[in-house]
């Protein structure tokens, strides 16, 4: 039960760079038991014009983490917003959807 409690939270650091890009740097793994709080913390309609999502301490896990991606995707593209997505791996890549246009890929 303790470990099931504490992989549902993805720890998430905010900061925004000079060039005034909002930054969401996951830590930990997103997968189905995570999806709900990783969406809780993003806010389309009132961020930043320019947000970078960064996975390069993350690990994408399982369907419902792409699921969760398409859906934050589609809400700041509804929004007008630039959201690239940073060290996904070309596998989740093709996988993704929504957010095809908006994937950095970094190797």
């Amino acid at each position: 039960m303790f470990a099931w409690q504490h992989a549902k939270h993805i720890n998430i650091d905010i900061s925004e760079d000079t060039n005034g890009w909002k930054i969401y740097r996951l830590n930990g793994p997103l997968f189905f038991g995570s999806e709900v709080n990783f969406l809780e913390v993003f806010d389309a309609e009132n961020d930043n014009q320019d947000v970078i999502i960064d996975f390069q301490n993350s690990r994408v896990a399982d369907h419902s983490a792409l699921e969760a991606i398409d859906t934050l995707a589609e809400r700041y593209v509804v929004a007008g917003k630039r959201l690239p997505l940073r060290h996904l791996s070309q596998d989740f890549k093709a996988l993704l959807h929504k957010a095809w246009d908006l994937i950095e890929v970094n190797l």
